[in-house]
């Protein structure tokens, strides 16, 4: 009952931005190497508070479950949406004619517009959960390689962070 188009439309589009995270995470992987290339690193080991540590350690904890449960609400959101739309459009069909005048019930060649109508609105539901998908396989992916990259970076610099990062 949907649009193939309008699903087509989304799910190039958000291989689109999935695609452009991931060079966007090898141009990011790339200049970070470059820029450890013109750092040099600290001559002693660095002590790091405990605090730090356990700081660094529940922000990375955070992050990934922020992630999971962004996920989750979308999963929902879309659920529900199909379902009210499931469960109404035969109410909405039987008893929305009756508001609708005559002249707007039929197109020219005898189709119901009703019917038209539900497929644009089921279409675009699912299109956006689509294009919201791959909006957040981009984030994770481009989050992800700054993270990595200003890890390595770090590590790179100051020796004693390693253990705790």
């Amino acid at each position: 009952m949907c649009d193939p188009v309008v699903l087509s439309g989304a799910s190039w589009l958000s291989w689109g931005l999935v695609k452009g995270a991931e060079f966007t995470g090898q141009a990011i992987h790339k200049g970070a190497s470059k820029l450890r290339e013109h750092i040099t690193p600290e001559d002693r080991p660095s002590n790091v508070s405990p605090t730090v540590s356990k700081g660094l350690h529940v922000a990375k904890q955070a992050t990934g479950g922020a992630v999971k449960v962004s996920q989750f609400l979308v999963d929902g959101v879309c659920t529900v949406a199909g379902c009210v739309g499931r469960e109404l459009a035969p109410h909405v069909k039987k008893h929305g004619g009756k508001l609708i005048p005559e002249s707007m019930k039929k197109d020219k060649d005898g189709r119901s517009n009703i019917d038209g109508a539900m497929v644009v609105a089921a279409s675009g539901v699912q299109g956006f959960a689509t294009m919201w998908t791959g909006l957040e396989v981009a984030a994770i992916n481009i989050t992800t390689s700054v993270a990595s990259e200003t890890v390595t970076t770090v590590k790179h610099k100051f020796r004693g962070l390693q253990n705790h990062l």
